[in-house]
C-alpha cells in the first residue's frame, strides 16, 4: 500500500481527532482528581466530626454522672432536712444543724468546672457543615 496516494486533509483530519481525543482524556482524568480530592476531604472532615462528636458524648457522660451524684446527694439532703424539722428537737438546735450543710456548690470544685464549653459545639457544628458541603 502506498500512502503517498493518501490525501494531505485525511492525515490533518487524523491529526485533529487524535489531538482533539487527547485533550478531552486530560479534561477528565483533571476533573475525577478533582473529584477524588473532595471525596477525601470530606473523609477528613467527617472522621474529624466524628472524632470531636465521640468526645463530646464521653464529657456528656461524666457531666451526666456530676449531675445524676449532684442530685442524689440533693435527695440525702432535703431528707435529713425533714428528719431535722420533723424531729422534735428546738429550733436553735435544728438552726444549727442546718447551718453545719454546707452548699453542693463547694464540694467537687474541679468536676464542676469541667462542663462543655459553648465554642466547642460552634467548632463542631463548623465541622459538620464543612463535611455537608463537601458531600454535596
Amino acid at each position: 500500500m502506498d500512502i503517498s496516494t493518501i490525501p494531505r486533509t485525511f492525515w490533518h483530519a487524523i491529526s485533529v481527532s487524535v489531538l482533539t481525543a487527547t485533550g478531552g482524556l486530560v479534561f477528565i482524568a483533571y476533573q475525577s482528581s478533582t473529584v477524588s480530592i473532595e471525596i477525601a476531604n470530606a473523609k477528613i472532615q467527617l472522621s474529624s466530626a466524628i472524632t470531636e462528636t465521640k468526645g463530646i458524648k464521653s464529657d456528656l457522660e461524666m457531666e451526666n454522672e456530676r449531675l445524676r451524684q449532684a442530685a442524689e446527694e440533693l435527695k440525702t439532703r432535703i431528707h435529713t432536712l425533714e428528719q431535722l424539722a420533723s424531729s422534735g428537737l428546738s429550733s436553735s438546735a435544728t438552726a444549727e444543724a442546718i447551718s453545719k450543710l454546707q452548699p453542693l456548690s463547694s464540694e467537687n470544685a474541679e468536676i464542676r468546672t469541667m462542663s462543655i464549653s459553648p465554642e466547642r459545639f460552634k467548632e463542631f457544628d463548623t465541622r459538620i457543615e464543612q463535611a455537608q458541603q463537601y458531600l454535596k
